[in-house]
């Protein structure tokens, strides 16, 4: 991922994750990492935050993928087996850290799977997915950095195998999955072209 500030540069060496610092210099941009938002501030972000959530929480979510215009659904807008496979991993992703998310709650009694992922989106803010929110370990794993890391591990297993939440399969399912449910979001007449896997 490139964190410069310039995503289509194909830039790799200047990357870093300093939300306010646009050009890597390591001082805050003027205008940006201040208490005020403008609406350039947060168009000019949220490349960047793409590419973070993707880098750590897409569980492989290709580049080209825009998460903010893919819909991770069989759709009208998803005709060619591209949109299609693209839909299909950016559901995958999803499924693969809500159940990520259920199993953190699970293993630490928070029985708060939103709590969860708030602390978890909150830690990732700085770069990293490491059970920190500011360099403090977060509150569901009891200040000890052992569980936290051992909660982090989770988001290194093969999503194929985790299961879906509320739901019926795993996330290698996904394709079956989306195929079925095309009648449930009113999309039976879109024709699928992306081959469940068998």
């Amino acid at each position: 991922a490139d964190f410069d500030g310039n995503l289509n540069d194909g830039d790799a060496t200047n990357d870093q994750v300093i939300w306010g610092d646009r050009d890597g210099d390591s001082v805050l941009d003027a205008g940006l990492g201040d208490a005020t938002v403008t609406v350039a501030e947060l168009l000019s972000a949220l490349p960047v935050a793409a590419a973070q959530v993707k880098s750590t929480v897409g569980f492989g979510t290709p580049e080209e993928i825009d998460i903010f215009d893919t819909p991770p659904l069989i759709d009208n807008t998803t005709n060619t087996a591209e949109e299609q496979e693209n839909a299909a991993l950016y559901h995958a992703a999803v499924e693969a850290v809500t159940a990520v998310v259920a199993q953190i709650n699970e293993a630490t009694d928070t029985n708060d799977p939103n709590l969860v992922l708030r602390l978890i989106t909150e830690g990732l803010a700085d770069g990293e997915i490491d059970g920190e929110v500011d360099g403090t370990i977060s509150i569901i794993f009891d200040n000890d950095a052992g569980t936290a890391d051992a909660a982090m591990e989770l988001f290194e297993q093969d999503p194929n195998t985790l299961p879906i939440i509320n739901g019926v399969g795993t996330v290698g399912d996904i394709k079956t999955i989306l195929d079925a449910e095309k009648v449930a979001t009113g999309n039976s007449d879109t024709g699928t072209t992306t081959e469940p896997e068998t």
